[in-house]
């Protein structure tokens, strides 16, 4: 699946390989394995263009960055009380690129565009991207059990953080 925001509920034992430029969310989900998308196909350059999914953009705070897939940053909404999650990232062993001579019957015709595309892999899958990891100040995640006075202070937390790696100090933190 090649999507520019990926986000499931109530999935169970699937399979996903993925190609998304932002954080997939799954929610109520459980026994999901997820990989980087796999399937190459000869219009998959002009496909993803139009639909905005790769190139560059702008972000918050104005500087230029080159979309990439974020197949392994997933936020699981609904964690197990243990704290384990539902959903494994597929391992490099068993990734295998498709094609569409791989899914059609022999004979079909398809325009070819002499266009090899496939977005950027990870190292581990024969690609070039190094790993990722999510950002500090990623996405808070509060639940129906989350009072508001917890959600505030998570906030405000993060909110210290992000001043304090700006360089700037409002106050003494509370303990």
């Amino acid at each position: 699946m090649s999507c520019a925001q990926f986000r499931c509920r109530d999935l169970t034992d699937s399979k996903v390989n993925l190609y998304t430029p932002n954080d997939p969310i799954i929610e109520s989900s459980h026994g999901l394995t997820i990989g980087p998308f796999n399937w190459k196909y000869p219009l998959l350059r002009k496909h993803s263009e139009l639909a905005e999914v790769i190139g560059d953009f702008k972000d918050d705070s104005g500087t230029m960055v080159t979309k990439t897939n974020k197949w392994n940053l997933i936020f699981d909404f609904t964690k197990k009380e243990d704290g384990t999650l539902n959903y494994e990232l597929q391992s490099p062993e068993d990734f295998k690129v498709l094609t569409h001579r791989d899914v059609l019957q022999p004979g079909t015709e398809v325009q070819e565009t002499g266009d090899d595309f496939l977005y950027e892999l990870p190292e581990e899958f024969g690609g070039s991207l190094t790993q990722q990891e999510k950002p500090k100040d990623s996405l808070m995640a509060f639940d129906i059990t989350t009072g508001a006075a917890s959600a505030e202070e998570q906030f405000r937390k993060q909110e210290e953080a992000k001043e304090e790696h700006d360089g700037v100090t409002v106050g003494e933190p509370e303990l």
